[in-house]
C-alpha cells in the first residue's frame, strides 16, 4: 500500500511540475482555461485573479465561457478538471 501511495506521488509530480513546466515552456496553445498563476502566451482565463498573468479574462461560469466557438485553434486546462462539479458540462 505504501509503493501505492509512492508511486501515486511521482506521477503527480511528474505530471505537475515536470510535463507541465515543458508544456507551459513551449506556450503554443491560444487559450489558457483556469489558469491560475501561469502565463500561457496567449489568452489567460480563471475564475479568479492570482496574479497579475498577461492577456487575462476573469470569467464568472466556468460552464459559459465568455468565447465564440472555434474563436481559438487550441486550448490548455491543465489540472483544472478535478476540482468541479461537472467534468462533462466543462468539457
Amino acid at each position: 500500500m505504501i509503493s501505492l501511495v509512492i508511486i501515486l506521488l511521482l506521477l503527480n509530480w511528474f505530471s505537475y511540475k515536470y510535463l507541465k513546466n515543458q508544456t507551459v515552456e513551449r506556450q503554443c496553445w491560444d487559450l489558457n482555461i483556469c489558469c491560475g498563476k501561469t502565463d500561457g502566451g496567449g489568452v489567460n482565463a480563471d475564475i479568479f485573479r492570482h496574479k497579475d498573468v498577461a492577456n487575462f479574462i476573469l470569467i464568472k461560469d466556468i460552464y459559459h465561457l465568455p468565447f465564440k466557438d472555434q474563436e481559438f485553434d487550441s486550448a490548455l486546462s491543465s489540472h483544472t478538471i478535478e476540482h468541479i462539479d461537472n467534468p462533462k458540462a466543462f468539457l
